[in-house]
């Protein structure tokens, strides 16, 4: 199973147009559903080839892992209907602790018969 930062084997550093390595900013993955987190993981890889994408399965675990890589997040993923979070009081527990970030959400339901 791949580790957070490991990138497929063509994945090039990013440079900017002077060739400088520009350090990837990574993607927060939080979902309590491997499936789901496995096949975001994939995607996003396969798309950027260079970004690292951490997983988090639970809000507390997500909490944990953005406040180590703070400065690296781009872009945060987040399920609202976590175990220990539901609805949008997960995204309003994740903007209290880090109040001064930008967030964008959009939510998707399917509804099974």
């Amino acid at each position: 199973m791949p580790t957070a930062t490991s990138l497929p084997p063509h994945a090039a550093a990013l440079r900017s147009e002077a060739g400088v390595a520009i350090p990837a900013r990574g993607i927060l993955v939080v979902d309590d559903h491997e499936l789901v987190r496995l096949g975001l993981r994939a995607l996003l890889l396969a798309e950027t080839g260079s970004v690292p994408v951490h997983e988090a399965r639970s809000l507390a675990d997500a909490l944990r892992l953005y406040e180590f890589h703070l400065s690296s997040h781009l872009l945060v993923l987040l399920d609202l209907d976590l175990p220990d979070s539901q609805g949008l009081d997960t995204l309003v527990r994740f903007r209290r602790t880090f109040p001064h970030r930008a967030w964008s959400c959009s939510r998707a339901r399917t509804a099974m018969r």
